[in-house]
């Protein structure tokens, strides 16, 4: 299907050993890249967001980003989007208010 581009497909593997890789941040910026990188749809979402943080000059809020690709998934005509999240299970659940696990969860 993503070959024929009759959907979107984004993957993401949480690891414990990069830490990078084991937040919401990490999450979102990941999915937002690949769907972007397929869509031109999805790029102009994310241009949008690269412009109102002083063309990247500054830091986009976990909200923002969450914000971009819920624009993205609800995109008129957007072929299907499929989004696979593997080893959540490697997100940090310690005890914190909320926990970036439960924060993952949440989303």
């Amino acid at each position: 299907m993503q070959q024929t581009r009759s959907a979107l497909v984004a993957y993401y593997y949480f690891d414990f050993k990069d830490v990078a890789k084991r937040d919401l941040r990490g999450l979102l910026s990941s999915l937002l890249m690949q769907l972007s990188d397929d869509s031109l749809r999805c790029y102009g979402v994310l241009s949008k967001l690269y412009t109102t943080c002083r063309d990247g000059r500054e830091q986009p809020t976990e909200t923002a980003l969450v914000k971009c690709l819920k624009t993205m998934l609800e995109l008129p005509g957007q072929v299907p989007i499929y989004l696979i999240v593997d080893a959540l299970d490697e997100s940090p659940n310690n005890i914190g208010t909320p926990s970036a696990r439960k924060r993952l969860l949440l989303l």
